[in-house]
């Protein structure tokens, strides 16, 4: 923190001189200005006689041949050059106290996606608040304003200058001659930051700086600081039961295993289980399309600005509902009122902004750990973060980083490896992967040889900027290996940084967003106290289970070997009036709802052996309108809404769970179920045959080389067109819906998903209660011209890189007299390719055409990800013609579904069966696979409209069991 760096200790006042000068003359190339200088990122260097500042986040050189004063002046010549970042960008001067309190006269960039307007400010942060001189409880008197919104220019030279005194502050623009281009000036009337040390500061733009002229008066005593008091760890209405594991008391949290279970040892050597929550925090959620946080301005209104009085109250509340820790993002005023708390080091992400393996665009990107900077960056961040609160034994620990990009942009788990090769021939990151492969492979014969490619030498690859593509196991195994490497040096270099700095409170892991690549979860438990992940599951209300997570969990915890907390998860419902369109968790309709999914997974997680924590996302509502336009958020996360009122079915069901944590945790409660729908209490019955038309019972086939006709009185199966779609057109009473087509997910070293390019039935049946078609289809050696790729926010398709690989496959459909719907199975999958490759999956592809127009053909429904409803059905919705065409399932789990559209207008039919194998050339996948039903509906928006047909669908599939 900059209370770190301005705790240097100082001699006698008098022996300072007056001023202070710099022309940045004396340093060695590439030297951080130390230590006249103390910087608070790394991207400050000394170039060509000027001091040069060119991250992207935010940082501080602080004069140290200054002391803290309460009449302070710094100026500069300043020529902005270039910018570094997309969102806000600012340049200038400063008086700085501490990391929380300080005064800035900038040139400020606007953000990329508002145009870049060009202006300059004087602004405040006190206590941690910024833009404190207009808040109302610490409003400054405006005594200047000349010009603030002077259009300031890149590769221009400015001087720029800011000057405290006991009664104002004031900042001033001018031109090399002297002109004042922009000032202003604040009278200190009220309560405000009145002393601090001359410093420079930069974010998001490369500029120099020269000519610094700094003084520093009416200096203020420094003490030496005294050690920060920390209140005694206590628990209250916690009693210890008799039979509960004890360890030893460190004064610290820590992690103990007791006859197979997982504990945190809490300071007082008692067990602990976290039950906390994330983003407890007054000043949540940022609204770029209101310019403020609405809980924020609420919260303010509400308690008259008192953050005192709303903390009191948000504690008072969480400890009400079983919640003893306080996880992500929260108020640091929340600390102290008899909540655990966990603290956050980002340095990866931050590290990112400076160099990466991966670029950080809409998300964090992944950190350049090959970058001899970035121990050195590692140690700056854990001073600043972790050392101050070293003593605290109310600190669980701290965090490294939250959902960084271990699967890089494409998504597959070789894919950050990719990113590596598309770096330039001089990138530390190339250099090491290029010196990977050659100690693996010395001649690059051996290297192609061995992936299956055909790269001309070794410094042909170093120049390339485009992945080098493997075709075999091996060269999967290799990138595999290198992405050991990356994360071996990540969590060594990160987690040794905070323990050095920290060396009594835990390292509570990177946070992963779901899941993560093979081998990294070895070396994260070789270096983390708890591994951390963020996961968002499917529950099913029905059985009271949580989809495939808890054998998720076990393979997990085979491989790192450690401890586990869940740090993010939760269950939207729409009833609350927000959205609920952007962000991750299943969806429900309503509250009770809500809290019966809360009640199955909180319970799961406190009844796991080796789980030790659970952060539930989160305290408050997004806003209604989304946070930003790159983070378009808007869903009902909170355990209370923006007015602060809670949501009563999920506090209350937090309220009777949470109490029940270490009974359960400890085996001698069982873990349980929440069956809240019992299904086969009504005897299930057969469906009779409808009657159709004059052909009742029977479903018409007809059939003329390489065209077929199937019609059940209801709906009609159309082939009539080349290509490889089962059925080019579905009619429901002669209405149009869509068509049909298999799509297989390939991985050939790019993830693809071709649909084939022809199909011919190779067998028809008439049953006596059905008609069975199998349908072969293929796709050459060279088809594939009906591709799809990834998909970037824009609804732009990736390029198909690589040719997808050859295949057969059957399909075979179940079609019965008079229903509104037919069963569709894969059968098996040949690789006819000469190469291997990954059959990742299999999908029931539903495009719809209804009433013969797409073009207003919307995801039916709410139109949300991850509807609880969609775990039955999945359908298109014409809302003129009142039309659904979609996939129901028979049994929950048998399909990931989900229908959506991009922001292009492509349709993605999303009803998904993941196998993930490697098929050899003329291999077959042959297992048994479940059945999807392809339904036509006529009716409202919402799930009414086929939800009858799902019902029926169960029926069958209950009586075929």
């Amino acid at each position: 923190m900059l209370s770190v760096l301005l705790a240097i200790s100082c001699a006698a006042s008098n022996a300072r001189p007056a001023g202070f000068g710099d022309d940045f003359e004396g340093y060695a190339a590439g030297s951080d200005g130390s230590p006249t200088w103390e910087t608070t990122g790394i991207e400050w260097e000394v170039r060509d006689g000027r001091f040069v500042a060119s991250g992207k986040a935010r940082s501080f050189a602080v004069c140290t041949r200054q002391p803290v004063g309460r009449s302070v002046a710094i100026s500069a010549v300043i020529q902005p050059r270039k910018a570094t970042g997309t969102d806000w960008k600012t340049a200038g001067v400063a008086i700085v106290l501490d990391e929380r309190n300080y005064w800035h006269f900038v040139l400020v960039e606007g953000p990329d996606k508002a145009g870049r307007r060009h202006f300059v400010e004087l602004s405040e942060m006190l206590d941690g608040v910024w833009l404190s001189q207009s808040e109302p409880a610490t409003r400054l008197t405006e005594a200047e304003s000349v010009n603030p919104n002077f259009a300031w220019e890149l590769g221009q030279t400015y001087s720029i200058s800011v000057t405290l005194s006991e009664s104002e502050v004031s900042g001033a623009l001018r031109s090399l001659d002297g002109r004042v281009l922009a000032a202003k000036r604040y009278k200190l009337d009220n309560r405000a930051v009145k002393a601090g040390r001359p410093a420079l500061t930069c974010g998001g733009l490369e500029v120099a700086f020269d000519t610094v002229a700094a003084h520093s008066g009416q200096p203020v005593p420094e003490p030496e600081k005294p050690k920060a008091a920390f209140p005694p760890f206590t628990q209250a209405g916690r009693v210890p039961l008799p039979d509960e594991p004890r360890g030893r008391a460190t004064g610290f949290f820590r992690v103990e295993e007791h006859s197979g279970r997982w504990w945190v040892i809490d300071p007082r050597g008692r067990p602990f289980f976290i039950v906390g929550t994330d983003h407890a925090n007054y000043r949540v959620h940022w609204c770029e399309k209101l310019g403020y946080a609405p809980y924020h301005r609420n919260m303010a209104a509400r308690f008259q600005g008192d953050e005192a009085a709303w903390a009191a109250e948000t504690a008072e509340r969480l400890l009400a509902w079983g919640f003893n820790a306080l996880g992500a993002n929260h108020s640091p005023s929340l600390r102290g009122r008899g909540l655990a708390w966990m603290g956050f080091v980002g340095c990866g992400a931050g590290f990112s902004d400076v160099s990466d393996l991966c670029p950080k665009v809409h998300w964090t990107g992944f950190p350049n750990v090959f970058d001899p900077r970035f121990p050195r960056y590692c140690e700056l961040r854990a001073r600043q973060v972790c050392a101050p609160h070293r003593d605290d034994p109310w600190l669980i620990g701290h965090f490294i980083d939250n959902e960084l990009e271990w699967y890089g942009k494409e998504h597959h788990e070789t894919s950050l490896v990719d990113e590596v090769f598309k770096k330039p021939a001089d990138h530390t990151g190339k250099q090491a992967l290029v010196a990977f492969l050659k100690q693996r492979y010395p001649r690059v014969e051996q290297l192609n040889a061995a992936w299956g490619t055909a790269a001309a030498s070794y410094e042909a690859i170093a120049a390339a900027t485009e992945p080098l593509r493997h075709k075999t196991e091996k060269g999967r195994a290799d990138k595999l290996a290198f992405l050991r490497l990356i994360a071996e040096r990540y969590f060594a270099i990160t987690s040794a940084a905070i323990r050095k700095h920290d060396p009594n409170h835990m390292v509570l892991g990177a946070r992963f967003a779901g899941g993560f690549p093979t081998g990294v979860g070895e070396a994260a438990g070789r270096h983390c106290d708890i591994f951390t992940i963020n996961c968002y599951r499917w529950v099913d209300l029905e059985t009271g289970l949580v989809r495939d997570f808890e054998a998720d969990l076990k393979k997990w915890q085979a491989e790192v070997k450690r401890p586990f907390m869940v740090t993010e998860w939760s269950f939207p419902a729409l009833d609350s009036g927000l959205p609920c369109k952007h962000g991750a968790g299943q969806r429900f309709d309503t509250q009770d709802q809500r809290a019966q999914a809360f009640t199955i997974f909180q319970r799961l997680l406190f009844a796991t052996p080796f789980m030790v924590g659970s952060n539930f996302f989160m305290w408050v509502d997004e806003p209604v309108l989304g946070i930003s336009s790159t983070f378009p958020e808007d869903s009902n996360y909170g355990l209370v809404n923006e007015q602060g009122v809670p949501y009563e079915p999920l506090v209350q069901a937090a309220a009777r769970l949470h109490p029940q944590v270490y009974d359960i945790h400890s085996g001698r409660v069982p873990a349980g179920g929440e069956r809240v729908a019992p299904l086969g209490e009504a005897p299930l019955e057969p469906p009779a045959v409808l009657p159709g038309s004059a052909r009742a019972g029977l479903v018409v086939f007809e059939q003329d080389g390489g065209r077929w006709r199937a019609d059940n009185g209801v709906l009609q199966l159309i082939k009539d067109r080349p290509g490889g779609n089962a059925f080019d057109r579905v009619l429901l009473a002669g209405k149009e819906l869509g068509r049909f087509v298999p799509v297989i997910w390939q991985d050939v070293g790019q993830s693809l998903w071709p649909q084939p390019d022809a199909a011919k039935i190779v067998q028809a049946t008439q049953e006596p209660t059905r008609l069975v078609l199998d349908i072969e289809f293929e796709l050459k050696p060279a088809g594939g011209q009906k591709v799809i790729t990834e998909v970037d926010r824009a609804g732009k398709f990736a390029d198909a890189a690589r040719r997808p690989g050859a295949f057969k496959t059957c399909y075979r459909f179940y079609v019965y007299p008079g229903r509104p719907w037919f069963g569709a199975r894969f059968l098996w999958l040949e690789n006819t390719d000469a190469r291997p490759w990954d059959f990742q999956g299999y999908f029931h592809y539903a495009l719809s055409n209804l009433a013969g127009d797409a073009s207003d053909d919307e995801v039916g429904g709410p139109g949300v990800p991850m509807y609880y409803a969609a775990d039955r059905a999945v359908s298109w919705f014409d809302p003129k013609a009142r039309l659904h065409y979609g996939i129901v399932q028979g049994r929950p789990g048998n399909f990931d579904m989900v229908f959506w559209k991009d922001p292009g207008g492509s349709q993605h039919a999303d009803v998904r069966r993941v196998v993930k194998t490697r098929l050899r050339p003329g291999e077959r996948y042959a297992e048994p696979q479940p059945t999807a039903y392809v339904f036509g509906a006529q009716g409202g928006h919402g799930k009414d409209a086929w939800m009858p047909i799902a019902d029926e669908v169960r029926r069958c599939e209950a009586v075929a069991r």
